[in-house]
């Protein structure tokens, strides 16, 4: 299959960039509140707004993204993310992006930030941080936009997906301005370190992976997150859903592959046929040579979440190298530390001089499993080919 990345193309999206943003609610914070958030995500502030606990030094096991034989001058690595109402998790999340971008380069980074309709201050700080970035020597993309996916006007992975291609629109419109060999760092507005960003890059770089992603928890590390999304290498969900759409289960993670759970047990890295888990570390080529997109189901296909069907495309495309590093643990409130502590943190790997952390190779399995299980209900599972 050869996907179009139709959508973002029509003229009233690029008109939608070329025009720069819509402001969105641009009097929740006063000038004074804008600065105090740029000072803490910019890493000079005081501790005044709530940040999880990260190392501020940088392990040497990450010293190979610094430079890489593909580094031709161009941009390597694009931070995407859609924002709304996220204001509490911008000290850390945006944090973790500009030190992650400091240690990388800034002239080797992009950022590109869609917002929509926020009302708490996101927007403020987003539009403020643009003079920021750009002062660091990264390119800085912003655009706002007022599709609300859970409004009931649409399908709600319809309008997922295009906040999440809108987001990837400067790169494709913008192509030589990026390197072949470029990444795309997805995010969710999820609470996480630097280390775990960079452990996602490594991890993609080291293992010729397509597609990269960690664990995410919900309920302080009591409970993975993105079941409705990620599968494993066997098709199967990452914990069962009980027949009356409970989650009594939820502990007893990949219970139907125990490879994929052995190596889970042992922090190393391994394949899965689809998965999310609050962002993903993605090869960039597909989508600037616009085979693939975030995209909802077609007629007589499972209703799956937009990320589930980008990864099927990307085995459509003979891209299936779509990991889990499930050493990186991120969270979506402030019980992520608790999650952290129960799941790990890349740090407690590293000896932060020599960067100690040995990582078995991915063994790749090159063919998707034969069927997936489709869940458009928790309660009402069953089974579909998986390309």
């Amino acid at each position: 299959m050869q996907a179009i990345l139709g959508p973002v193309l029509e003229d009233d999206y690029i008109q939608q960039w070329q025009n720069g943003t819509k402001p969105h609610h641009t009097d929740a914070f006063s000038a004074h509140e804008v600065t105090a958030y740029l000072r803490e995500i910019m890493g000079e502030g005081n501790g005044t707004t709530w940040r999880i606990q990260c190392s501020l030094s940088i392990a040497a096991r990450y010293d190979s993204l610094q430079t890489t034989t593909a580094d031709d001058g161009r941009i390597q690595y694009l931070f995407a993310l859609d924002l709304y109402q996220a204001i509490l998790v911008l000290p850390t999340l945006l944090g973790s992006m500009i030190q992650t971008m400091r240690f990388l380069g800034p002239k080797r980074c992009a950022v590109s930030i869609v917002e929509g309709r926020s009302t708490d201050g996101t927007y403020q700080v987003l539009a403020a941080l643009q003079d920021e970035v750009e002062r660091l020597g990264a390119i800085f993309y912003m655009s706002t936009s007022d599709v609300s996916p859970q409004d009931g006007k649409q399908d709600r992975f319809e309008g997922l997906a295009y906040l999440r291609n809108l987001a990837l629109a400067p790169m494709v419109m913008n192509g030589p301005k990026y390197s072949s060999y470029a990444q795309v760092i997805f995010l969710n507005d999820i609470y996480l370190c630097p280390h775990d960003i960079l452990e996602l890059l490594y991890q993609q770089q080291m293992q010729h992976a397509t597609m990269t992603c960690g664990m995410d928890w919900s309920y302080g590390g009591a409970i993975f997150y993105d079941i409705y999304v990620a599968r494993s290498i066997v098709g199967e969900t990452f914990w069962q859903i009980a027949q009356d759409g409970r989650w009594q289960f939820s502990a007893n993670l990949f219970w139907a592959d125990q490879q994929t759970r052995a190596k889970y047990l042992r922090h190393q890295p391994f394949q899965v046929y689809a998965c999310w888990n609050g962002g993903a570390v993605i090869s960039a080529r597909p989508i600037m040579e616009r085979q693939i997109q975030f995209r909802r189901n077609v007629e007589a296909e499972c209703y799956m979440g937009e990320p589930t069907l980008f990864a099927k495309d990307l085995w459509r495309l003979g891209l299936g190298r779509i990991q889990v590093v499930p050493s990186v643990n991120v969270g979506y409130d402030n019980r992520t530390e608790e999650a952290k502590d129960m799941h790990g943190r890349v740090e407690d790997h590293l000896n932060m001089t020599r960067g100690d952390l040995q990582s078995e190779p991915v063994q790749w399995q090159e063919s998707p499993p034969s069927l997936v299980k489709c869940m458009a209900q928790f309660h009402q599972p069953y089974w579909v080919p998986s390309t």
